[in-house]
């Protein structure tokens, strides 16, 4: 797993800049997810095996003080965010 950026607390952003990924569920295996998540500001593709994964990549980027938002591709419709 890969964690995005990661910054000590006192680095924490004042304003929410924003964070769009977009969702890609590639397969549905062994009760769980694997697939993309695609940052689109920084243009950059993770990959995650697991549901848990996919969800400790998005907190570490809340965590950071992004705004983060959520598109799934398969049906375009937001699924975290505003």
């Amino acid at each position: 797993m890969e964690v995005i950026n990661k910054q000590t607390v006192s680095e924490k952003r004042d304003s929410k800049e924003p964070a769009t990924f977009i969702l890609q569920i590639k397969f549905r295996q062994n009760n769980t997810w694997q697939g993309s998540l695609e940052w689109v500001e920084k243009k950059k593709t993770l990959m995650f095996r697991s549901a848990l994964e996919l969800i400790k990549i998005i907190d570490s980027t809340n965590e950071q003080g992004y705004q983060v938002e959520v598109f799934d591709i398969g049906n375009g419709q937001q699924v975290i965010g505003k």
